[in-house]
């Protein structure tokens, strides 16, 4: 039987992680420049916003799903992302429909749908079933590739229109939210719960904006101070240089009930192995892209070809992504993560003017801007990591292969395409 559940757990995850991969290239190939940067400029966006709005609930899941903490109740969580949502789908968007602005429609709608699908994918691995979790991941991707081919299968080029039809999507994932309201004690759990939840959630709340801010936040900064064309062309670079999380997923989501109930010792072992397999997994990838470049469209082939550092810095850039990862997840599960988001935000007291003077001294291209990115990303594991230390949280091994790995590739990568 365990067999039977890893083989389908991995046939699963092969293709659900092999859809979120090939969408958005096919959306970039199919998509102009312009298109394709407004899409991802609006999921960055609404990535942060999602988890603002959710208040750190979604950090809360996993421990009150199974028991790990008495002060929140599944309940609460749902009526907070409940009403949420009914208030982004069924007043916001609304209002910016009255407004004529397609763009704040856009926006609140994909805020929607990433705040039920962080939920859903979340309540899944939870309850150990890692596969749907994987598939709700995948699921809005899908809904834009399909939107694409209607529009390009009628030669329609409104891109208004993906508004309304990521709002179609978010509906489809608030309907069983909705129906959880008739459970007799809802109303009673959720009311008695929901100031204890906000409260043990907020501390997450803060760590997950900084985490996004230091890792995923690239798209976002650079439509920011770029072009929707300069962002197209680093979520094509992003979006496949991700390749190594992909393993960091595999170990963490085939794991991620089992994590919350281990040892301090075991859960260094653990995450050593992620890190290991992440740092692993781009090393092949840096060496074998040469020659497979061309198989991921042709704006990947181009930007890769006129940004050789910058893409490799990006590559590296995943090993510190999982790092950072996986010290979010131990402080969540040892209930530390107050003692680590003072540090956290004062780091970007100093690092925030730094990277700006930084961009402002030199210009907003590709490779600066991920110069700088990539500065902000060391730093923000390095404090993690010593505030951790700080408070008796260890994690010394995966510590230690993050720094060595991390340094090893960026100087090899540095060092190869000097010579």
């Amino acid at each position: 039987m365990n067999i039977k559940r890893a083989v389908g757990f991995f046939g699963g995850f092969v293709v659900a992680r092999g859809s979120l991969f090939v969408c958005p290239i096919i959306l970039a190939s199919t998509s102009s420049a312009k298109t394709y940067g407004e899409i991802e400029f609006s999921i960055a966006s609404a990535t942060i916003a999602s988890a603002l709005l959710s208040a750190g609930t979604h950090s809360t899941i996993p421990n009150a799903r199974l028991g790990q903490d008495s002060t929140t109740h599944p309940a609460s969580i749902d009526a907070h992302l409940m009403g949420v949502s009914i208030l982004l789908l069924c007043f916001l968007a609304p209002l910016a429909w009255l407004l004529t602005l397609p763009q704040a429609i856009l926006f609140c709608t994909t805020t929607a749908s990433i705040l039920l699908q962080i939920y859903w994918s979340t309540i899944f691995k939870s309850d150990g079933q890692g596969t749907r979790s994987l598939f709700i991941d995948v699921g809005m991707w899908f809904w834009l590739l399909a939107l694409t081919a209607i529009l390009r299968l009628f030669s329609i080029e409104d891109s208004s229109l993906i508004g309304y039809f990521v709002g179609a999507y978010a509906l489809i994932l608030l309907a069983p939210l909705l129906l959880k309201c008739k459970e007799e004690a809802f109303f009673k759990n959720a009311k008695t719960y929901y100031l204890s939840t906000i409260h043990r959630a907020l501390p997450l709340l803060t760590a997950s904006i900084f985490a996004i801010i230091a890792t995923t936040s690239g798209r976002f900064g650079i439509g920011l101070l770029g072009t929707p064309e300069l962002v197209a062309a680093y979520a094509a670079v992003y979006r496949v240089t991700a390749i190594p999380i992909v393993a960091h997923q595999i170990l963490i989501t085939s794991s991620f009930r089992a994590i919350f109930v281990s040892t301090a010792s075991d859960l260094d072992q653990r995450a050593t192995r992620v890190v290991a397999a992440v740092a692993g997994t781009a090393l092949i990838f840096w060496i074998a892209l040469p020659h497979i470049r061309h198989l991921f469209g042709q704006l990947f082939l181009e930007t890769t070809l006129h940004h050789p550092l910058g893409t490799a810095l990006v590559l590296t850039q995943t090993i510190l992504w999982s790092s950072i990862a996986l010290n979010d997840l131990a402080n969540n599960k040892v209930k530390a993560t107050h003692k680590i988001v003072p540090w956290l935000g004062l780091n970007f007291v100093f690092t925030f003017p730094l990277a700006g003077w930084y961009l402002n001294s030199s210009r907003v291209d590709l490779d600066h801007f991920i110069y700088a990115h990539s500065a902000l990303m060391a730093g923000y594991f390095s404090v993690q990591s010593l505030a951790m230390l700080r408070n008796g949280i260890r994690l010394t091994k995966m510590w230690s292969i993050a720094a060595f790995t991390y340094a090893a590739g960026t100087s090899t990568a540095l060092l190869s395409i000097i010579k």
